[in-house]
C-alpha cells in the first residue's frame, strides 16, 4: 500500500509543480489540488494523500498571492510540506513498533515451565485416555478461537515482518487496515483482567458430607464435564497465549487465570487450589483466600 500511495504522491506533486511552472489560475490550481481527495476518500481513505491535498491548496493560494513569479519557491515549499507529512507520519510508525516491541518482546519460558522430572511416557499414566481426549479437545478450543489466531498472527507480524508492518502501516491506506500490525490496541482487549476473585467458600468454612453423600447421575456427570472443560479453557486463557516460535521464544504470553468463578448446569465451583507438579520434588497446593487467576505458568 505504501508503494502505491507514494506513487500518487509523486504524480500529484509532479502536476501542481508543471501548472505552477505554467503560471496557471487559482481556480485551476485549487480543483487541481482538491480533486484527488475525491478518489482518496472514495477508493484509498489515506490520511497522507488527503493531507497532502490540503498543503497543496493551501500553497496555491499562498504563492500565486504573495510570489506569482516565482514557481521555484513552490516546488520548494511543495516538497518541503510533503517531506514533513511523510517524515511525520513514518516517524509516529516507529514510535508505535518500538513501544510494541517493548511490550511484548520475545521471552524463554523455559524457567517458567520447566522439563517434567518423571519421564513417565503417556502410555504408562493410567488416565492416559482421559488425558488424550482432554488435551485433544483443549487443541480444538485453541485452533478454533479467532481471538487467539488474530493476536498470534499479530504477534508473529510485530517481530517476523517488521518492513511489511513499516510499508502496510497506518495512515498510508485502509485497504489493510483490518490487517494492520501497528495499533497499540487490540493486543490485550481480549485478555482476562488482573484483578483477583474471591473464593466463593472461605476455607474456614465446613465442608456439609450430606452433598457428599448426594448420588450423581448422568445427566450430573455430563454437566460437571462440561463445567470441568470450561473451567480449563477458561484458565489456559486462550488468546493469552500469544506467539510461541519455540520454547525460547515466546511473545505476549499471559499467565493462566480465570475470568470468572466456572459454573453451568446447576453446578458452581465453589473452591479452587492450583497444584504445582513441576517446579518441585513433591506437588505443591498453593492455598489462597481468593478465587487466584493467576496460574505458576
Amino acid at each position: 500500500m505504501l508503494y502505491f500511495v507514494v506513487t500518487v504522491s509523486v504524480l500529484h506533486l509532479a502536476w501542481m509543480n508543471w501548472l505552477a511552472y505554467r503560471k496557471s489560475s487559482v481556480l485551476v490550481g485549487l480543483f487541481s489540488a482538491v480533486a484527488p481527495m475525491a478518489l482518496v476518500c472514495l477508493m484509498i481513505a489515506s490520511p497522507v494523500l488527503t493531507l497532502q491535498c490540503v498543503a497543496m491548496g493551501i500553497l496555491v493560494v499562498v504563492c500565486r498571492n504573495l510570489v506569482p513569479d516565482r514557481p521555484p519557491v513552490f516546488l520548494g515549499s511543495s516538497l518541503g510540506s510533503v517531506a514533513v507529512i511523510f517524515g511525520g507520519f513514518l516517524l509516529h510508525t516507529s514510535s508505535i513498533e518500538h513501544d510494541l516491541l517493548v511490550r511484548y518482546p520475545m521471552e524463554s519460558m523455559a524457567d517458567r515451565m520447566p522439563v517434567s522430572k518423571y519421564q513417565k511416557s503417556l502410555g504408562e499414566v493410567r488416565e492416559q485416555e482421559a488425558w488424550t481426549v482432554l488435551e485433544s479437545q483443549l487443541e480444538d478450543r485453541v485452533q478454533q478461537s479467532a481471538r487467539w489466531h488474530s493476536r498470534s498472527d499479530n504477534l508473529r507480524r510485530l517481530h517476523e515482518e517488521t518492513t511489511d508492518n513499516f510499508i502496510n502501516a497506518q495512515g498510508f491506506g485502509v485497504m489493510r487496515m483490518p490487517r494492520g500490525v501497528l495499533r497499540r490496541e487490540g493486543y490485550d482487549q481480549y485478555i482476562h483482567p488482573a484483578a483477583p476473585i474471591d473464593q466463593p467458600q472461605a476455607y474456614d468454612l465446613p465442608i456439609s458430607t450430606e452433598s457428599l453423600e448426594k448420588p450423581y447421575f448422568a445427566a450430573d456427570i455430563k454437566a460437571l464435564r462440561v463445567l470441568h472443560f470450561d473451567g480449563i479453557a477458561d484458565f489456559v486463557n486462550i488468546p493469552g497465549l500469544g506467539y510461541i516460535k519455540d520454547r525460547e521464544h515466546v511473545a505476549g504470553f499471559r499467565s493462566h487465570e480465570f475470568s470468572k468463578i466456572p459454573e453451568g448446569g446447576g453446578n458452581r465451583v465453589q473452591r479452587v487450589d492450583l497444584v504445582s507438579l513441576f517446579l518441585n520434588d513433591k506437588p505443591v497446593v498453593y492455598i489462597s483466600r481468593v478465587h487466584t487467576r493467576k496460574g505458576v505458568t
